[in-house]
């Protein structure tokens, strides 16, 4: 009986440094924010680009639309380092490029941690509280919720004049957020979908990138 009283002290202790640790990571996961997104991408992209012409082209909906102005800005700066130039005119351009974005409410399930004060039976720093699946014991609090997010999207469309207006680029990133904050998204998508340009036919990637 008093190896099993040990051995009860010794899990609670190990419990206590291990919720411990693991609020000190969370507290300092919130001071380093950290942008997440997945881009899919599909191109033939043609040789010898390195400085040809390039035109954001609005569509019907988009033409004299601030938003729009705002978002083809964030693009054209992501588009700099890929080598391509903006065009003086629609006509003089090699590539015509056609964005789309929208920000969609939907709803998924997700594991997330809950303040273990919220349950009886937490006395202390070593002490065990109730978790949904395991019941009265030691643990951490973890459950699995509906949340509603939204799906912040950047798309990209890229023809090429020269093969006679033939899709040559196509990219879409998508990042969620528990609010609606596309404008302070867009250029984290914009940046994510030109890295590591034109990058492969059909890839699907994780981009992160730290929040200025």
């Amino acid at each position: 009986m008093k190896g099993s009283g040990m051995d009860t002290a010794a899990t609670r202790r190990g419990w206590g440094r291990w919720f411990s640790g693991l609020c000190l990571a969370l507290m300092l996961g919130g001071c380093a924010s950290v942008f997440s997104a997945q881009v899919t991408r599909y191109q033939q992209w043609p040789e010898n680009t390195q400085g040809a012409t390039y035109w954001i082209e609005p569509d019907a909906t988009q033409r004299n639309n601030l938003q729009f102005q705002t978002y083809a800005d964030t693009v054209r700066a992501a588009l700099g380092p890929t080598g391509l130039v903006e065009a003086q005119s629609a006509g003089a351009a090699r590539f015509t490029v056609h964005m789309e974005y929208d920000s969609p409410l939907e709803r998924e399930w997700r594991q997330e941690f809950v303040d273990p004060y919220m349950y009886p039976g937490f006395y202390g720093p070593y002490a065990g509280f109730h978790h949904p699946r395991w019941g009265w014991g030691m643990g951490p609090a973890i459950q699995t919720v509906a949340v509603d997010v939204y799906r912040l999207t950047l798309s990209v469309r890229i023809d090429d004049r020269v093969q006679q207006g033939r899709e040559v680029y196509r990219a879409t990133a998508v990042a969620s957020s528990r609010r609606d904050q596309l404008g302070a998204a867009m250029p984290y998508l914009a940046r994510a979908l030109f890295d590591r340009f034109p990058g492969r036919n059909g890839q699907v990637i994780e981009v992160r990138y730290p929040v200025e």
